[in-house]
């Protein structure tokens, strides 16, 4: 269909397709930020990281070519697709399948629910005390969390405790930066190159 051409990754001018998908992720996640009453303190720090966790889990790709169709964005073990690359397997029964492959804005509001979950049910929710968490960190640890599942969340402590990163971990704290300093001609090395 016309609406998801729209969206296919163009040959020519990627600044204009990436502002494109930079202003649906803004939105997206000033709803969800809304909507799942992300704490105000926070919200400046979610706003960049949503971005963020697009760029890395899909380089901003919700299609891809392949065989010379136009289809959704399937992760290497084809448990993933889209914009945020929603696990359908996790996910299954909570969204609808066809919509997360076939509808970039229904991925990007998945993508948002699901982070937004991680962040306050488990980020936000240990923020007591001394040893909480400053909120570069908990943007860090709800990537890992959407990455890798809650068990992630005290792994990712021990990791930035050790400096013993996941290459996962310093991939997202770069996309993290550049979206911070909007610098998004950084994104057409993936978007070339995939």
């Amino acid at each position: 269909t016309e609406e998801i051409r729209r969206w296919k990754v163009p040959n020519g001018r990627l600044d204009i397709y990436v502002k494109k998908v930079v202003q649906l992720l803004k939105a997206q996640a000033q709803t969800t930020a809304r909507e799942k009453k992300v704490p105000p303190s926070f919200r400046s720090y979610y706003r960049l990281m949503i971005p963020a966790m697009a760029w890395q889990e899909s380089c901003f790709r919700q299609y891809v070519v392949r065989d010379n169709k136009l289809t959704y964005l399937l992760s290497y073990n084809n448990s993933s697709v889209g914009l945020m690359q929603v696990n359908t397997r996790v996910w299954r029964g909570v969204y609808n399948l066809e919509r997360l492959r076939w509808d970039i804005r229904y991925n990007a509001a998945a993508g948002c629910e699901i982070a937004t979950l991680y962040l306050k049910d488990y980020a936000l929710r240990d923020r007591k005390g001394q040893n909480k968490p400053d909120n570069e960190t908990i943007v860090q640890l709800v990537y890992a969390m959407y990455n890798g599942g809650p068990a992630q969340y005290k792994r990712y402590l021990e990791r930035k405790q050790t400096g013993k990163l996941y290459s996962s971990d310093k991939l997202f704290q770069e996309k993290y930066e550049w979206v911070s300093a909007a610098d998004w001609s950084k994104i057409n090395k993936c978007l070339i190159g995939g």
